[in-house]
């Protein structure tokens, strides 16, 4: 009996047909590229023209005219797909900026620092407070939803090309170097278009962004009573600028 159920077994095996129902076949004509969770790499290329920035910036009372000079943004982005069409991002990153700034009265501008040195023995502002560069660090959080349309999307070739816009809103934290002004918040929004390549696990993304940001800060210890005598606030808008991600699926 054994020697016969060894031999239907061996036998057997030649048309034995396992159930692969819940795996996913290598080849489909009704299937699509299935985007998954990926994480990569993130740059944008920025400039802020000095009409693009509303701001008040203000020391010892006075008004100041500034010019801001910014790095790229460097950063990681993150998709969390729903569907075929929406899906989740997320964009962690930084971003240098230099603020030049000049009071627009120099000669009064030294004349009061003067004056306030003269006053008070224990005062620390010297002539970096009427003409000077200060630096800040931006460190951002960007999150949102992307809706788009794929023009091609192939299971059997694992490639995918797709248009989609997305919006998000912006968090993070602004760092000051060189300066009496103190670290400080910053909150935005953007929005913007762009295209979506993917072969098998890898994808490639750019188009253009728009990013609103606004934040205000104080001195640590102003130079009068009012603490609105010594504020910065700066609220840049960086228009249409070209970003590029390679992201990769985690599964």
């Amino acid at each position: 009996m054994a020697f016969f159920l060894g031999v239907s077994v061996c036998l057997g095996t030649e048309n034995l047909k396992i159930d692969s129902s819940l795996a996913a076949p290598d080849k489909s004509n009704s299937m699509k590229y299935e985007e998954q969770v990926s994480l990569g790499p993130y740059f944008e290329i920025s400039s802020v023209p000095e009409y693009d920035i509303t701001y008040n910036f203000k020391i010892m009372n006075r008004p100041y005219q500034i010019k801001v000079e910014s790095s790229n943004f460097y950063g990681l982005s993150g998709t969390l797909p729903i569907n075929t069409w929406v899906g989740l991002y997320a964009i962690g990153g930084y971003q240098y900026l230099e603020v030049k700034y000049r009071d627009r009265n120099i000669e009064q501008g030294y004349a009061q620092l003067n004056e306030l040195i003269a006053n008070d023995p224990f005062f620390t502002l010297d002539s970096s407070a009427v003409e000077g560069s200060l630096d800040a660090h931006h460190f951002t959080v960007q999150l949102g939803f992307d809706a788009g349309i794929p023009l091609v999307s192939s299971y059997n070739y694992q490639t995918l090309l797709k248009v989609y816009g997305f919006a998000g809103a912006i968090g993070g934290r602004a760092i000051y170097r060189k300066t009496e002004f103190k670290n400080t918040s910053l909150w935005g929004y953007s929005w913007g278009v762009g295209i979506r390549t993917a072969f098998r696990r890898i994808s490639a993304s750019f188009g253009f962004r728009t990013s609103y940001l606004y934040s205000r800060t104080y001195f640590e210890k102003p130079t009068f009573a009012d603490k609105n005598a010594d504020t910065f606030m700066m609220d840049p808008d960086f228009l249409g600028e070209l970003f590029f991600g390679i992201n990769y699926s985690l599964y």
